[in-house]
């Protein structure tokens, strides 16, 4: 989620909340669930939207003792609008967000006082105010913006032609870069050769990749186990394209030594069903990486969640559903 502008009251020492306003703009969907653990009823959003208005069309209509009177027709504006709301409603499944209260800015298309449902949509502008910031939200906040800060777990997933860098951190992956490339076929001696210079190019990319994971490249002091896995052969290929580049950087090549020394000392080989943000989360559960990844913030996280779903399955009277 990308922060565009911030104006909320320095945090005060005795720990009293503080009020202020936020300018957001979610990236990918998963950042609409970081907003509906953000926002509240109370808050004022202000986005664009899409309003059914009734203008003046000029045309007569008929005739009353007042004169000639004018039709009216209904025209859909996008506007501004800001809304105070009073419920929200997430759909986990498709990752959108609605958020339905009253108008509470003046409008010339929309009196205040009139009910809306906002949209948030992505790589769209959204203003979040409060008047009360707890430090909670402000940290959640900053998760938010910078999910890499509090990651700790570093993930390259390889396949046939895929790829992708993801960073985990407690209850977030962040999926950093991905790559799609279309190998050539082996057939004939001069295929054969496209093929190999194909994927020696798609090993170049995915080193570079996982070297723009983290900025600044000191972070990658913070990662505690950098985990190499795939669906076949492509895995350790890489691992050995990236020995290699290991080797340049100790001559002066372009990988930063916080990379290298993770690289010698923290990375790990595993297998992984495809190429998909979802094997993630399997990884970690993985025999192999379990143990490496033990007092991480991603392996705590999928452990409470482990225990939390024992619980209700021994002892499901103790879930309430619903209000009270």
């Amino acid at each position: 989620m990308k922060l565009v502008k911030k104006d909320i009251e320095q945090a005060r020492a005795d720990g009293v909340p503080v009020g202020g306003w936020v300018e957001l703009v979610a990236d990918v969907p998963e950042d609409m669930w970081q907003v509906y653990q953000l926002v509240a009823p109370g808050d004022v959003l202000r986005t664009l939207t899409v309003r059914n208005v009734k203008k003046d069309n000029g045309k007569s209509s008929g005739q009353d003792g007042a004169g000639r009177a004018k039709s009216t027709a209904t025209e859909r504006v996008t506007l501004p609008l800001s809304v105070k709301m009073e419920a929200t409603e997430f759909d986990p499944d498709a990752l959108e967000m609605r958020c339905r209260g009253k108008v509470c800015a003046e409008n010339e298309h929309v009196r205040v006082g009139s009910y809306h449902t906002l949209e948030l949509e992505l790589k769209r502008k959204f203003r979040i105010e409060k008047n009360e910031w707890d430090p909670l939200l402000l940290r959640r906040l900053e998760e938010a913006c910078d999910p890499t800060k509090n990651a700790d777990v570093a993930v390259l997933l390889v396949g046939e032609g895929t790829a992708l860098v993801a960073l985990v951190g407690g209850a977030v992956s962040t999926c950093r870069s991905r790559i799609e490339v279309a190998l050539p076929r082996k057939r004939g001696a001069g295929a054969l050769a496209g093929h190999e210079r194909a994927v020696a190019k798609f090993y170049e990319r995915c080193v570079e990749s996982l070297a723009r994971a983290l900025d600044p490249p000191e972070r990658w002091s913070d990662i505690r186990c950098l985990v190499i896995a795939g669906p076949g052969f492509h895995k350790e290929a890489v691992s050995s394209a990236l020995d290699a580049a290991c080797q340049d950087s100790t001559a002066g090549g372009a990988l930063p030594a916080p990379l290298v020394t993770c690289l010698r000392s923290r990375r790990i080989l595993a297998t992984a069903s495809s190429v998909a943000m979802r094997c993630v989360s399997d990884l970690l559960e993985d025999p192999v990486v379990a143990p490496r990844v033990a007092d991480t913030k991603a392996a705590q996280d999928v452990a409470a969640m482990a225990k939390f779903q024992r619980c209700l399955s021994h002892n499901p009277e103790r879930a309430f559903y619903g209000p009270g």
